[in-house]
């Protein structure tokens, strides 16, 4: 059986290997910075429960540019810390956000109605912690959507 010759590799399929090289380790440095430091998602739900309780408390003036700020501290803290922005639109699926959008709204709507309708102290509070917890959940599973994603493009890739 003859072997045939191996081809010497031309400078440019050198250049293209080298520059598909450079895409797979900066595709592998984004997966490793897309996911979002722990202190974020509890940070998030900090600021909700916060917000919840200063409502509960009729301290909500106080309540709602905390969270504002917070949010916007923790965007700016994820930025600097991962050096990756990114969008998590979409991520969760219309279903499931409906499904969120839905079970945070009908919280909401009891705690008004039985803080406000029949002078139930604490229950935007109760909401809030109950909110704040699927908050830092939901923010887990979209790490986790948007990490598989990204895996799942890059080895489609064949990078």
């Amino acid at each position: 059986m003859e072997s045939t010759p191996m081809r010497p590799e031309s400078p440019d399929a050198a250049a293209a290997r080298a520059a598909l090289n450079d895409v797979t380790a900066a595709r592998a440095r984004v997966l490793r910075h897309v996911t979002r430091p722990w202190w974020y998602h509890y940070g998030l739900g900090a600021a909700v429960i916060l917000f919840f309780f200063s409502i509960s408390f009729r301290f909500a003036s106080f309540g709602a540019p905390i969270m504002a700020l917070t949010v916007l501290g923790l965007a700016a803290a994820h930025k600097r810390a991962t050096g990756v922005v990114f969008s998590t639109t979409g991520t969760m699926g219309a279903k499931r956000t409906l499904l969120f959008v839905g079970v945070i709204l009908a919280l909401i709507g009891t705690a008004m109605y039985l803080e406000y309708g029949r002078d139930v102290v604490g229950a935007h509070a109760v909401a809030g912690v109950v909110i704040g917890v699927l908050i830092v959940v939901a923010s887990y599973r979209t790490d986790a959507a948007i990490r598989r994603e990204l895996r799942a493009d890059h080895d489609q890739a064949g990078l």
